[in-house]
């Protein structure tokens, strides 16, 4: 049986993207109701115990050392994957504030303006772009995820919470299969995520109406890769 710590450190990892997306959006002033995160704690349960489902089925023919090792491997290898795109996104970030080549003060020229029929055009590309492209929206808001608030009423709507709960459940696809395979229980680790994930991204509003001047927070975006990185060499000792 695997200790209740252990869970807890996983269900914290798993959940910090959403402490930092409320944060993002309590730093946007953009709210959150309770349904809402009652439907984004309901998803990541979900989605997690789907995966570990799919892991349940490798520790059927896996001898159980190399199925401890292999979740182990999947945790390090999702850590590690995790702190380089926050560290690539950081730095994509950094290059476009310092770009010399976007215009600013009196030498910025100004962009024509643009016809009816052209801001059309471009409405109904963008609504097309949502309807048809599911997909490729929730990967949008899994980066971005201030996205999620589609029609900028300041309210994640229930039909808002439903791509941000996926978006945010796809960092624990790959956790859940490794969690299974090292032997963590699926219903019991599913119900922590998901009220660990509802807990985050409640705490993390609050945190961004008051710390959104404080620059080091950013930093523990790192967190969550740094913990599962720790628990997967844990679980090789």
């Amino acid at each position: 049986m695997v200790a209740f710590g252990s869970m807890l450190a996983l269900a914290l990892a798993v959940s910090l993207d959403g402490l930092s997306a409320g944060m993002m959006y309590g730093i946007r002033k953009i709210r959150i109701p309770a349904y809402s995160i009652g439907i984004v704690s309901l998803l990541s349960a979900f989605v997690l115990f789907g995966s570990m489902a799919v892991g349940g089925l490798f520790v059927e023919w896996l001898p159980e050392r190399a199925a401890r090792w292999t979740g182990a491997a999947i945790l390090i290898a999702i850590g590690a994957w995790a702190i380089v795109q926050m560290l690539l996104t950081s730095r994509r970030e950094s290059a476009a504030g310092d770009d010399p080549s976007k215009p600013s003060g009196a030498d910025a020229s100004a962009p024509a303006e643009a016809t009816p029929a052209e801001a059309s055009a471009a409405a109904e590309k963008t609504v097309l772009q949502w309807e048809i492209r599911q997909f490729g929206l929730i990967i949008r808001i899994w980066r971005t995820p201030s996205m999620a608030d589609m029609d900028r009423s300041g309210v994640i709507t229930a039909s808002e919470a439903v791509l941000l709960g996926i978006a945010l459940s796809l960092d624990s696809l790959g956790a859940g299969v490794g969690a299974a395979l090292i032997g963590f229980p699926p219903v019991a680790t599913s119900l922590m995520i998901g009220a660990a994930c509802g807990a985050c991204i409640a705490i993390g509003v609050k945190l961004g109406f008051l710390l959104s001047g404080w620059r080091w927070i950013g930093k523990l975006t790192l967190l969550p890769g740094c913990i599962l990185i720790v628990m997967g060499f844990m679980k090789l000792m």
